[in-house]
C-alpha cells in the first residue's frame, strides 16, 4: 500500500497519475506448462487485486494490464502519520505504521532482500497468466526504513483467505535479516503487456 507518483505505462503519458493504492499480491506463481523450468523468469507476481483512488489509474489498470482494479475512497490518508484508510461499498481497510528505525540503504536491511526478489518478478492480474508486465527499480537509490503495522480488513475486501481481525505485524529485523513490514522510497519504471514468455534480452 502506498502512493505512487506520475505511475501509469510508459504510453500513452496521460494515463499516468498520482494516486493511492492498496493490493493484495500473491508472489511466486509458476504457470503448470513451464513448471519444470528452473529460472526466474519462470516464476510470476499475481496482483490478484488493486485498489486506487483514481479513477484514470483504475481505467488504465484494467484496460492496459488486465488488473482487477476497483476505485476506492480514502477516508484518513496521511503519510506523515502513517494512517491509511480506505472505504470501498462501506467495506474498511485501516492500516497503521509506527517507524521502527532510520531511513537507510538496503543494504543495511539484508531482509529486503527477499522483498526485492519479489519486486523483480514480472507480474500479471488475469488468472490465464498469458500477459504480464515489470517494474524496474532503482534499488541503489533507494530508502527504506522499518514499521511496525496495524491492519484489519473487512471481509472479503481482499480475499476470503485473508485473516480476519486486527494484525500486529513488526518492523523489518536489522539484526538476523528476518522478514517484516518495512517503508520503501524507490523509483521505477513500468513496461507495457508483454506475453509472459518472452524473456529478458
Amino acid at each position: 500500500m502506498g502512493m505512487e507518483h506520475d505511475c501509469g505505462p510508459v504510453w500513452p503519458k496521460p494515463l499516468q497519475s498520482t494516486f493511492m493504492e492498496f493490493k493484495y499480491e500473491i508472489p511466486f506463481i509458476k504457470r503448470k506448462d513451464i513448471i519444470k523450468r528452473k529460472d526466474s523468469e519462470a516464476t510470476f507476481n499475481y496482483k490478484s487485486i488493486i485498489y486506487v483512488d483514481s479513477e484514470a489509474e483504475s481505467f488504465a489498470s484494467r484496460e492496459v494490464y488486465r488488473l482487477n482494479s476497483s476505485v476506492v475512497k480514502p477516508v484518513n490518508v496521511s503519510l506523515e502519520n502513517g494512517a491509511y484508510e480506505f472505504n470501498y461499498n462501506d467495506l474498511m481497510f485501516k492500516a497503521f505504521f509506527t517507524p521502527k528505525g532510520a531511513w537507510n540503504t538496503t543494504d543495511a536491511y539484508p531482509g529486503f532482500k527477499q522483498y526485492m526478489n519479489i519486486m523483480n518478478l514480472k507480474w500479471f492480474g488475469s488468472p490465464e497468466l498469458t500477459e504480464c508486465a515489470q517494474h524496474h527499480y532503482d534499488f541503489t537509490s533507494a530508502k527504506i526504513r522499518p514499521a511496525a503495522m496495524t491492519v484489519s480488513v473487512d471481509h472479503n475486501l481482499l480475499s476470503p483467505m485473508f485473516p480476519q481481525g486486527v494484525l500486529r505485524l513488526p518492523g523489518l529485523d536489522t539484526a538476523h535479516g528476518d522478514l517484516g513490514t518495512v517503508e520503501v522510497d524507490i523509483h521505477f519504471t513500468m513496461t507495457l503487456p508483454e506475453s509472459c514468455d518472452q524473456k529478458k534480452t
